[in-house]
């Protein structure tokens, strides 16, 4: 939990920011940061992550542990507060076991009252997607437990986080390694749309600017041109100067990968 105070003349806002630790928290936390009248608990799965330079004006008191896998942790986390949460940031990864996390969060929330969910989640994937990949059969899933929890939420759905391709999936060492092949397990030609993790930022930041209320119920889109992973890795190859082939591995030799 890093709590950021100040003493701003603007009404002060208690927010609670799960999952800030990946691509798009590492984008979103110093716009978080630099709202003087935010009072921000960061929660993280693991207490080594480091926040990066933090304006002198935040005082940084601790960091809380916390597992979107257990029912128990996020209740001991959100429950400490007697008064309503303004907001709660939650930032999920696409996993196959994404709609454990989402059935987790909802029963937590029981009880607990807040103003505001902003949940942040790649795409809905295509239907060929969810057919042909266990890593994306379970989206619909947790979607539907989301839309169904009457909870004020508002969804902010990019599409593929493209910096993804980098780090998660490993392009960056082929990149740098001089390596001709990249594996992934996904088809080399369904078009994704992808999105820049700075324009999630950007857009999640927009929102939390406004008031709790503003966009309570929205369901709001945000993407980019569509392109094939093979699309991706040909065009990756054209700016290093070299001839990059795609492979489709199956999701047990990514994970071995991995």
């Amino acid at each position: 939990m890093i709590c950021c105070t100040s003493n701003s003349t603007m009404q002060q806002e208690y927010v609670y920011a799960f999952g800030c630790a990946g691509n798009v928290g590492k984008q979103l936390v110093p716009r978080l940061i630099a709202m003087e009248n935010l009072k921000i608990k960061f929660i993280y799965h693991n207490t080594e992550v480091t926040m990066g330079d933090v304006p002198a004006k935040c005082k940084i008191e601790e960091i809380v542990q916390g597992d979107l896998g257990s029912v128990e942790s996020i209740k001991s986390i959100l429950s400490g507060r007697s008064q309503e949460i303004d907001r709660i940031l939650l930032i999920m990864p696409t996993i196959p076991t994404i709609h454990v996390i989402v059935d987790n969060f909802v029963e937590a929330m029981k009880g607990i009252s807040v103003k505001q969910v902003i949940w942040i989640m790649e795409c809905d994937p295509p239907q060929v997607l969810v057919e042909k990949s266990n890593f994306y059969a379970t989206v619909p899933k947790a979607v539907a437990v989301m839309k169904n929890s009457g909870l004020p939420v508002t969804r902010l759905e990019p599409g593929c986080f493209f910096q993804n391709f980098l780090s998660f999936y490993g392009l960056l060492p082929v990149l740098q390694g001089g390596q001709s092949e990249f594996s992934a397990p996904f088809p080399s030609n369904i078009p994704i749309q992808f999105v820049d993790v700075r324009d999630i930022a950007k857009a999640a930041s927009v929102i939390i600017a406004k008031p709790p209320e503003s966009y309570v119920g929205s369901h709001i889109r945000l993407v980019g041109d569509s392109r094939t992973i093979n699309d991706c890795v040909v065009a990756a190859g054209t700016v290093v100067g070299r001839k990059i082939n795609y492979k489709q591995v199956s999701e047990s030799e990514f994970s071995d990968m991995l």
